[in-house]
């Protein structure tokens, strides 16, 4: 009877003699007695585990990434599991994929991480995080005794930049040089706080019959060989309806009426090209016809100068948004709703002391643009927010955001 698994092994052979039994039993002795002794079953173990830590990094990491879950169990997500391939063989297998597991040390990795360039400080993080996350998985598995990507910070990313948000100005002038209908795409990321992947994806049915309301859409991607993999938000605070504030609902209808096709599955904003991939979204509306980010950058790049913005990026057009609504008095529950963040650590940056309002009161983050409605007590800091001049105030006048009919301005003045 084996004493590591209680069970009985027979001989890796057989015996033609009682003596070669007897000394076979002897040397089984000796071990136990040395306390060498490995039993058939933990040696097979072992041999299995050696076998697979001469495995190459790029061997094991297919595998991991075929067979990895997420948290609760479920299969990666189709973008996820998009991006982690781009990651490996962007920065992970030129690096490691020849290398056995077993010889990947901390002075390899340390080199590799030295080596990644300085300004992608994010991608960077990301990247030695899945190689992190794949090493831990070998130890998990016993195929590694411990785990060398242990370099401190290397997984985590400060901002490096701070983002000042547009003012209303800026998000003005920017809107007027995008070419055709694409305006209303700056303009509802900068009131909406959309991502460039939400603003790609919505489709008429996603605005409410008054214009007062978005249902936000899935984030849709484009890769470089043209396809286009719409994925649904990482958490239920991403599925939210987002109030349009008022003076861009006209707007926004007049959009639907004057630009948008007629189906309800149709994009607001379709590439202006014949699609070059095809769209795993299953809506009749796209067939591929995303508007990619290349092509938006390259307009909003114009916009952006003329506006003597060169610093902002399209994303910043989200902060931008949040910080609007927290100046008009959102309180971090409506942050965090109107930007679907489940964390308030998310929504804190946008919350810069004000108190006041609830999703169904968003209309007064339009109507604090004027300068006649801001509260006294904070004139020059939302006159400053919004880049409007003191002197503003007792012109009675303000620009214009997102309006189609100059005879219907529910900003002109009275």
């Amino acid at each position: 009877m084996c004493r590591d698994c209680q069970e009985q092994h027979a001989a890796h052979t057989t015996f033609t003699t009682t003596g070669d039994a007897d000394a076979w039993l002897a040397g089984v002795r000796t071990d136990i007695v040395r306390e060498v002794y490995l039993c058939p079953v933990e040696r097979k173990a072992r041999e299995e585990a050696e076998a697979a830590a001469r495995q190459t990094f790029s061997a094991y990491a297919e595998g991991w990434l075929e067979n990895r879950r997420g948290p609760d169990g479920t299969p990666l997500r189709p973008r996820t599991r998009l991006l982690y391939r781009s990651m490996l063989d962007r920065e992970l297998l030129p690096a490691f994929g020849p290398t056995r597991l077993d010889q990947i040390t901390r002075a390899q990795i340390k080199k590799w991480h030295g080596g990644l360039p300085s300004h992608r400080r994010t991608g960077n993080a990301h990247a030695y995080g899945l190689l992190r996350t794949i090493l831990s998985s070998a130890v998990d598995e016993e195929l590694l005794a411990v785990n060398p990507a242990i370099l401190k910070g290397a997984g985590q990313t400060k901002r490096q930049r701070t983002i000042e948000p547009a003012t209303v100005p800026e998000l003005e002038a920017i809107a007027a040089r995008m070419p055709g209908s694409y305006g209303m795409a700056v303009l509802l990321a900068g009131w909406c706080a959309l991502r460039f992947g939400e603003v790609a994806e919505l489709r008429r049915r996603d605005v409410s019959a008054d214009g007062a309301t978005l249902k936000s859409p899935p984030r849709a991607m484009t890769f470089r060989d043209g396809r286009v993999l719409v994925g649904e938000p990482k958490s239920d605070a991403g599925r939210r309806d987002i109030t349009v504030p008022p003076h861009l609902r006209d707007a926004l209808l007049q959009h639907l009426s004057a630009h948008a096709r007629p189906r309800q599955d149709d994009l607001l904003f379709p590439s202006v090209r014949p699609p070059k991939g095809t769209c795993d979204c299953e809506h009749d509306g796209c067939s591929g016809g995303h508007l990619t980010g290349t092509t938006m950058f390259r307009w909003f790049d114009a916009g952006r100068r003329d506006a003597d913005r060169p610093d902002l990026r399209f994303h910043d057009l989200r902060h931008t948004g949040l910080t609007l609504a927290a100046h008009a008095g959102a309180t971090l529950p409506d942050l965090m709703k109107r930007a679907g963040h489940s964390s308030v650590n998310a929504a804190q940056v946008y919350k810069l002391g004000t108190v006041g309002l609830r999703t169904q009161r968003a209309p007064r983050a339009s109507t604090t643009v004027h300068p006649s409605n801001l509260p006294v007590s904070r004139d020059s800091q939302l006159r400053r927010h919004f880049g409007l001049r003191a002197s503003d105030a007792t012109a009675g006048c303000t620009p214009t955001i997102g309006t189609v009919d100059p005879q219907r301005d529910p900003f002109k003045c009275p």
